[in-house]
């Protein structure tokens, strides 16, 4: 059993399945809403905002067709689409 951050706390019933979906995950296109022209702010704007007025809270990143707060993971730049986004693309495949 693996002791990478992701596992070391929980118990992997199926190793190969978790292998597998590791796989998948990583293989994915990974959207970034900074390129989707209905996100309220990109990162890049948000950051240059948090320099010059010191509070990024006040600029939160919406998606404007959905009117939904998007987020991104830690300092990662890349913004994860909403729900209602993700499952828009799923339809259209």
């Amino acid at each position: 059993m693996p002791t990478d951050s992701i596992t070391k706390n929980f118990v992997v019933k199926d190793y190969d399945a978790y292998l597998k979906l590791l796989q998948e995950i990583e293989n994915k296109e990974m959207t970034d809403c900074n390129d989707c022209p209905h996100i309220s702010i990109t990162e890049e704007v948000q950051d240059y905002l948090k320099k010059a007025v010191g509070k990024s809270a006040l600029y939160p990143h919406i998606c404007m067709k959905y009117n939904q707060r998007v987020y991104h993971l830690g300092n990662e730049p890349r913004l994860y689409p909403c729900q209602e986004c993700e499952e828009e693309k799923e339809n259209e495949l």
